[in-house]
Parts: C-alpha cells; structure tokens; sequence
C-alpha cells in the first residue's frame, strides 16, 4: 500500500508540474534602464512576481490559454500584455513609460518668483508682503528684497536687470493695469496702488516669461485676487496715516468685498519734519469693491473695480529758473476695473481671461502753467490651457490692447494753450506647448505675433524654456526670449512712428528646495534694440530716433530658511548687475542713473509664542549709482554714496480679533543719497551749482490697530492671507 501510494503522489506531483509554465523576463524603461519593484502578474489570478535591481522577474503559473500579463509599478503607466501560454519560447521583455506628474514634474523656473500658498515650491506668501520691515505692506517693497531688483528710493518703482521703471509691468488676474502706480512729484517715491490684503499670491518673473505676456521689456509682476473668503467679516484699520474700514459678505457660492480707506500724512509731517517743503501733504481716498461667483465646480467670475483720488501741494526748485522754487499742486483720479473668467473646458482643458480698463486723470498746476494728463486704457484678453495628452500640454489665445493718451498744457498769462492725443492698438496671437518627455525633462516652445498700429509692423517674438530636474529637490533650467514693448508716450506724442523697443533675455538658472530651505543662483544677458533716443543742439528741435541700445548681465543668490531655527524665518538675496544703454538724451552707452552694481537685502523674522508676538528687520544694501556732474564735462561719470537701510517692525495679538503693528524705516539713520540735481546754467564763477536728492526724512514711523469683527471671535486679517 505504501509504495502504491508514494507511486500515486508522484504522479500527481509529476503532472502538476508538467501543467505549470514558468514565466520570466525583465521590465525596463523607456531609456533601457531597469525598473526595480515592478509588479508582474497575470490579470484575476494571485501569480505574479516583483522584480529585482536588475529589472528581472520569475513565477510559475498554472494557467493556460491566452492571458493578460500586467506591468506595474509607481510612477509609471500601467501596461498590459496579451501572452499566449502555449508558446512562451524565451524570456519576456518589456518596456513601460514614465507616468508623467505634473505637480511633482520637473517645472520652469528661470526668472521665476512664486508668491503664493498655493505652490509647493512657495518663496513668498502674502503674509511676506504684510509682515517684511521696512516696506510698509507694499508689493513692490517686497519685490524690492527679491534678487534682479534695483532699489531707486526717489521713485519707489520696480527696476530689474537693468531696465528702467517703465519696463515692469503688473497684471491683475492675468490683465495688464495702466498706471499700477499713484501720481507724485519728481524725486518723491511713489506707491502701488492695490492692497496686498486683496490677492492670495503673485508671480514675480526677472526675465524669460511665457508668450502669453507681451509690451514688458523687463519684468511681470502679475497678481491673482482673492477667491471665495471663509466668512463675513468687519475688518477696522486705525493707522498712524489714516484708516480705512471694509466689510466681506459670504454666502453659498457668492461673496463680495467692499473697502473704503482715507490716509492723509499731514498730522504726521506736522510731528515729524521732512526734507520736502509741503504746503499740503499727500492725501487721498481710496474705495475698492470685489465680487466673486463660483461657476460649475471649478470656475469662477470675478468683477473688481478700485477708484483712487489723491492730492498734494509740494515747493520744488527747477533747475535752470532764477526761483528758488515753484509750488506744484497735483490732483490725480485713477479707475480700474477687472472682470475675469476662469472655467474648465471638459476633463482636459480650462478657459480663462477677461477685460480691464483703466482711466486716470492727473492735473499739475505750476505758477501760471497748468497740464492735464488724461489716459485711457483697455485690456481683453482670452487663454484656452489643453492637455492634449499626458506629454503634451498647450496653451494659446490672444489679446487686445487699447491706449488712449491725451495732454493739454496752458498759459493762464497769455492763454495759449499745446494739445496733443494719441490712440494706439496692438493685436496680439499667442501660443506655447509645454513638452514632457518625462518628469525630469521638459521644454517649453511657444511664440507671439503682434500687430501695433501706429508704426504697422507685424512682428513674432519666439520664447523657449527648458528644465530639467536631478533629484527630488533640485533642478536647472534654460530660458531665452524675445520682448517688445512701445516707447514711452511722453516720445509717441511727438512722433508716432516710433518703432517698438526691443530686448533679448538668455536666462540659466538653478534652484535647490528641502525641507523649509530654499536655494536658486541665476544668470542672464539682455540685449536691447531700438532704444528711443532725444537728440538737440542749439536750441533746434529735438530729434527722436529709434538709434538706441544696450546690453545688461550678471547673476543672482537667494537663500530662504524656515526650518533651521525654531520659530525663525529669514532670506538673503544678492544681485550683480554690469549694464550700460545709450537711450533718452544719453549721448553714448554709459551705466544709467537708477542701476547699481551690487545690491543685497536680508530679511529676518521671529515669532515669539509666548508673548504673541513677531519681529521683524530688513536690511538693505546697494552699491553707489552713476549720475552726472556737469562741472566734471563726463557723462554719468560719478557715484552716489552706498545706500543702507535698516528697517524693524513689531506685531502683537492684543486679542484674537486685534493686532497691533509698528515699523521704523532706516532706525539708524543713515545719511542716504539717490542722487544730485544741477542748474542748467553756471553761476558768475562758471560753476554749477548741485545739491543732493535726498529722502524726505531720515526715517519713517508706522503704526497700525487692526480690529476684526465676525461670528467667530478668534479670525482677524492675517485670515485673508
């Protein structure tokens, strides 16, 4: 019985074993490397195997007939492969492509600077904008800290990479604004004119942006107003400058945001005196209402509208008049409205875009001269975002653009009167793919053509980007594009067939993020072309020309930190700039007045739990910047001292629904120098007489009470951030 029986096992085993079929191989990808881990199975059954480092596999399998073998393995498409278990003759090969993630993908960066919550690879937010010492919650303030930017204290604008203030432009969900900045007198900074309380984050690019953005030779900060809040609330501003109240209504899937904020510095000049004789100091009102919809699941229409009036009455020296100086009374109103749209287009596409219009009108009365400045400006706009395939993603559209400029100059003692207007239209296509060959290696291809009426040139400016990611944290990219923008109007109005003026940017850039740190190091050149340029001798009439050029190039550091110390959150920026142009009434290419060659900005902030409160210092340096001494007989041939800023802030939660904020600009007070302003004529000795452009005072006192008011007892303004 027992050897009948071992006879019948063996049996048994013998054709179990002539039934089984062995299945192996090796799982590559699509560049022939191995894949290690990989499941691989036959579909509804429980044989299959992993592989191994080198990409092999082996299981045995019972099953006969045709079967589907499956392939997979994270970070990869799952594949599947029919096999006929009769003739497996060798070993199964196959090759599986990379499943390309476009959140955790390799992304463009060059010139690139996310100020959002919303981003991964985050280096602002919008609590950065409000809490930064010394720029007093204004975006360019900040930007200012960013590496690529030029701090020019008399005007208060963005300078980058060596283009002057005209050449950053500032979008609001994705629409160009007019005139972003408030009006004021030569030598006197001016502001942004929108609340950083009102958007959720902002893009800063140096250089090398996406063909959807066109007319900014230098630099686009572009601003995304606030999606639906989390409630109704009150919120009470009570500041050293004025005040200012709003009131955020939420329900379902509507919410609206109104905003009325006076701020007047005349008490504030009376108790603290300035450099700048004032007869009347700034002030203004400002109203702001903001309404969002949410559209199907996903989308959403935002209308915003802002209305600013400001006035001052300053006494400035004008160089060659035989007064000591002359009163400047300047009234400026500025509208602005945004309407934008965003939706998706099915599963794979999404449409956004809008119209904004913007109308300003500043009158300047000087002794018996008064000028009116009246400008018009619309802007539509419509982008269609398509992932055609998992490799493919493409974006494209077109915008209009409206600009409508009108001056009128007037002698009250005689009655003559200068009228000039100007209208121009630009048309402009535009289109880009984004190529991911995997989700470390991409490119970015894309291109505008634009039409502008007054000179009728179609021209195409191609754009292409390149990235490629070496580790989890870090990765290069490669940028270059071409960029147009229209000469200055104070230029057109006088001849309108002045050509556009061009500019090149090459772009390589590394950035490294971990763990709450952040590196980046950039480089760039910029090449510029027809530059408009002023040429007069004698008294003739200026002549105006396209014959302008110039090059600017250097390289950038920025290091963020909010991981190494407890409760600490500091970055450190430094840029160096070699630029010269020949434009305006330079007479040869020489460095401009606003450009300097090293800057450096460290920011540092400290929350102390215990006491509920923040501090916060920002320190900033800027090598010396050329101007020109008529008495010398060089061009831009001097330089300015070093400028030095040290700027502290504090916060304190006097209760969870009340903050309380103070700041000192330059606490140190050092003796800082923008620059120098000369007679046009010398004096009986032949000399020329100067003197320094300085900031109206050594340093500047904020302080600020801010009271929410809601349901819940514990939100304040720092909520809306």
């Amino acid at each position: 019985m027992k050897t009948i029986a071992l006879y019948m096992t063996l049996t048994f085993l013998s054709v179990i074993t002539y039934c089984q079929t062995t299945m192996s191989g090796r799982v590559t990808d699509n560049h022939g490397q191995a894949v290690f881990g990989a499941n691989v199975y036959l579909k509804n059954t429980y044989d299959g195997a992993a592989t191994d480092n080198s990409g092999a596999f082996s299981f045995n399998t019972t099953e006969t007939g045709s079967q589907l073998l499956v392939v997979s393995c994270i970070g990869f498409k799952e594949t599947e492969r029919v096999m006929d278990l009769a003739n497996i003759q060798q070993k199964i090969l196959v090759t599986i492509d990379e499943e390309i993630n476009k959140i955790d993908g390799v992304t463009i960066t060059a010139g690139a600077f996310e100020a959002s919550d919303t981003k991964k690879a985050v280096l602002l937010r919008t609590f950065d904008i409000v809490t930064t010492a010394g720029a007093t919650a204004d975006i360019v303030g900040v930007m200012n800290t960013m590496p690529g930017t030029q701090t020019v204290g008399e005007e208060g604008r963005l300078f980058v990479r060596g283009g002057d203030g005209r050449e950053a432009k500032a979008f609001i969900n994705g629409l160009l604004v007019g005139e972003p900045y408030a009006a004021t007198p030569n030598n006197i900074p001016s502001r942004f004119r929108f609340s950083p309380f009102l958007f959720k984050g902002a893009f800063f690019s140096t250089g090398g942006y996406s063909a959807e953005f066109g007319q900014a030779l230098s630099s686009v900060l572009q601003l995304n107003t606030n999606d639906l809040p989390a409630r109704t609330q009150t919120d009470i501003s009570i500041m050293s400058v004025g005040g200012d109240i709003s009131q955020t209504f939420r329900k379902n899937n509507t919410s609206a945001y109104a905003q009325v904020q006076y701020t007047d510095l005349q008490p504030y000049f009376l108790l603290v005196p300035q450099n700048a004789d004032w007869d009347r100091a700034p002030h203004s009102l400002n109203a702001t209402l903001h309404i969002k919809q949410k559209w199907g699941e996903s989308g959403s229409v935002k209308a915003y509208t802002n209305f600013d009036r400001s006035a001052m009455t300053i006494s400035q020296p004008i160089t060659g008049m035989t007064a000591d100086s002359l009163d400047h009374n300047i009234l400026s109103d500025n509208f602005y409205a945004n309407l934008a749209i965003k939706n998706a287009l099915g599963s794979r596409a999404s449409i956004s875009g809008g119209f904004s219009y913007s109308e300003n009108l500043s009158t300047v009365e000087v002794e018996n001269l008064d000028m009116e400045y009246h400008s018009r400006f619309m802007h539509g706009k419509l982008v269609v975002d398509h992932d055609l395939s998992d490799n493919l993603a493409m974006k494209y559209g077109g915008e209009w653009i409206l600009d409508d400029y009108s001056e009128s100059l007037e002698l009250t003692e005689n009655d003559s009167s200068l009228q000039t207007n100007l209208v121009s239209n630009l048309v402009s296509p535009f289109a880009e793919a984004n190529v991911y060959f995997s989700n470390k290696f991409m490119i970015r291809l894309g291109g505008r053509l634009e039409y502008n009426d007054l000179t009728e040139e179609i021209r195409i400016f191609p754009r292409a980007s390149l990235a490629w990611k070496f580790s989890a944290f870090s990765q290069a990219s490669l940028a270059y594009g071409a960029f147009a923008q229209s000469a200055d109007l104070q230029y057109l109005k006088w001849m309108p067939q002045l050509k556009q003026e061009n500019a090149a940017h090459y772009i390589a850039s590394y950035q490294y993020i971990r763990d709450g740190r952040v590196f980046s190091a950039e480089s760039y050149f910029k090449k510029y072309d027809q530059l408009t340029t002023i040429q007069s001798s004698g008294g003739q009439p200026a002549i105006l020309s396209n014959d302008g050029y110039g090059e600017a190039k250097g390289f950038e550091l920025f290091w963020r930190d909010n991981k190494t110390l407890k409760n600490v959150d500091y970055w450190v920026s430094y840029s160096f700039l070699d630029t010269e142009r020949k434009y305006g009434i330079f007479p040869y290419a020489v460095m401009p007045y606003y450009a300097s060659k090293h800057n450096m900005s460290v920011v540092y902030k400290q929350f102390f739990s215990s006491i509920k409160s923040q501090l916060g210092d920002t320190f900033s340096f800027t090598s010396g910047r050329p101007y020109s001494d008529p008495n010398t007989g060089e061009f831009n041939s001097r330089l300015t001292p070093v400028y030095k800023d040290l700027s502290v802030n504090y916060s304190y939660l006097l209760k969870p629904n009340m903050i309380l904020h103070a700041s000192v600009s330059n606490v140190l007070g050092f003796q800082n120098i923008f620059g120098y302003q000369y007679n046009a004529t010398p004096n009986e000795e032949g000399f020329y007489d100067g003197a320094p452009i300085k900031p109206q005072a050594k340093r500047f006192l904020f302080i600020g009470f801010f009271i929410t008011l809601s349901k819940d007892k514990n939100a304040n303004q720092l909520n809306n951030l």
